[in-house]
C-alpha cells in the first residue's frame, strides 16, 4: 500500500510540475508577442489589431482612419528619476487643401475690398474736346459716379456716349486704376440750322443732323425754314485718310460707323453746299426757305417767295430772276411766288 501511495504522490507532483511548466511557457510566449502586463495595474494592453480586407487582401488597422497620433511630452522633476507627463498635443499637418482654402479666402477678401473701397470708385470722368457741352452735362448723362472701376468697359462707354450725344463725331474712352476715366471727344461743327415743324436741328458739312442743346451756346449759322422733309440722302461723301473723297457705300464699315456715330443723315452734301451758296447771295438777315415742290429759295423783302430749286446754274438763275423783278417793277406787278427752278422755263404766281 505504501508503495502504491508513493507512486501516486510522485505522479501528482509530476503532473503539477508539468502544469506549472506549461503556464510558465505560456507566459513567456505572451511576453514575446507583446501582451505584457501594465505595471501595478494587472491589466493587459492590447496591441493594434490588424484586419484583413477580404476584397483586396490588404491589412487595415482597427484604429479610425484619419486619426492622427498625438505627441507626448514629459517634464523632469527635481527628484532624481521622477518626471511628469504633460497633456498630449495632436500633430497638425497642413496639406494642399488648406493652402487652397487660404488662397480662396484671400481672393474673396480682395474682391470685397475692390468693390467696396472708395479708392476704386469713380468720382467723375475727365473729358476733353467739349465746345458746346459741359463736363457736368456729359457726366450726368453717363452716370458713372460712385461705380467701381472694375465694372466699367471702355467700349460700352464709347457706344453709350455716341448714342446719347450725336454731336460727337469721335469718342475715345480710357480706363485706368485706381479710379480714372479719361474721355476724349470731337464735336461736329454745325454749318446751318434746319427748322421744320417748330423743331431746330444743327447740320454739319456732311449733312448729318444733331440736336440743338438748349443749355449749350448758340451758333450763328444760316437758318433754313423747311415746309417739308428734304429728299433722303442716298450717299454721303467722306474723306479717306489720304484726303481723297470716297462715297459712303465704298467706305469700310468701321469708317461709316465712325462718321455717322449717333447722328442722322438728313441732307445730302450737295444740298448743304447749295444752302451755303444761296446764303451768300440772299439778302442780309434773310433765312433760306425750302419747299418740297420748288426746292431752295428765300423770302424776298419786297413781299414774295423766290425759289431756285438747287444751286446748279445759280448765276444764270439770278440773272433771270433780276430781269423778272425789273419787269414787274415797271409793270407794277406784285407776285406771290417767282420760280426760277428751271432757268429755261421760269414762272410766277399771283397767289400761293
Amino acid at each position: 500500500m505504501s508503495s502504491l501511495s508513493d507512486i501516486m504522490n510522485r505522479s501528482n507532483k509530476r503532473r503539477d510540475r508539468r502544469a506549472r511548466n506549461k503556464k510558465t511557457l505560456k507566459s513567456r510566449k505572451l511576453a514575446r508577442s507583446g501582451k505584457t502586463s501594465a505595471r501595478g495595474t494587472g491589466t493587459w494592453s492590447q496591441p493594434p489589431v490588424m484586419k484583413r480586407n477580404p476584397g483586396d487582401g490588404t491589412l487595415r488597422s482597427s484604429a479610425k482612419r484619419g486619426q492622427k497620433n498625438k505627441r507626448r511630452f514629459y517634464m523632469a522633476l527635481n527628484s532624481p528619476g521622477a518626471e511628469m507627463r504633460l497633456p498630449a498635443l495632436p500633430v497638425v499637418s497642413f496639406g494642399w487643401r488648406w493652402v487652397s482654402m487660404a488662397l480662396a479666402g484671400l481672393l474673396i477678401f480682395l474682391l470685397y475690398q475692390a468693390f467696396t473701397s472708395p479708392t476704386f470708385r469713380v468720382e467723375a470722368a475727365e473729358i476733353s474736346g467739349l465746345r458746346r457741352l459741359t463736363d457736368m452735362k456729359v457726366n450726368t448723362t453717363l452716370n458713372i459716379s460712385g461705380e467701381p472701376i472694375f465694372t466699367l468697359d471702355s467700349t460700352t462707354l464709347e457706344q453709350s456716349l455716341s448714342a446719347q450725344f450725336p454731336e460727337f463725331s469721335t469718342v475715345d474712352v480710357e480706363i485706368g486704376l485706381p479710379n480714372t476715366v479719361v474721355i476724349s471727344v470731337t464735336e461736329r461743327t454745325p454749318v446751318l440750322t434746319w427748322v421744320q415743324k417748330g423743331q431746330s436741328q444743327l447740320i454739319d458739312a456732311q449733312g448729318l443732323a444733331f440736336p440743338m442743346r438748349i443749355d449749350g451756346p448758340s451758333y450763328s449759322t444760316p437758318i433754313v425754314e423747311a415746309s417739308g422733309a428734304p429728299p433722303a440722302p442716298r450717299q454721303i461723301t467722306l474723306e479717306s485718310f489720304d484726303g481723297e473723297p470716297i462715297l459712303e457705300e465704298e467706305a469700310p464699315e468701321d469708317e461709316k460707323d465712325e462718321i455717322h456715330a449717333g447722328a442722322t443723315a438728313l441732307l445730302t452734301q450737295e444740298m448743304v453746299d447749295a444752302v451755303l451758296t444761296l446764303t451768300k447771295l440772299a439778302p442780309e438777315d434773310t433765312p433760306i426757305k425750302y419747299d418740297e415742290t420748288h426746292g431752295l429759295g428765300w423770302k424776298d423783302p419786297r413781299g414774295w417767295d423766290v425759289f431756285f430749286g438747287t444751286a446748279r446754274d445759280i448765276e444764270l438763275k439770278l440773272m433771270i430772276y433780276g430781269a423778272i423783278v425789273a419787269r414787274f417793277q415797271v409793270e407794277g406787278i406784285q407776285p406771290a411766288l417767282i420760280s426760277v427752278e428751271n432757268a429755261h422755263a421760269p414762272f410766277y404766281r399771283m397767289e400761293r
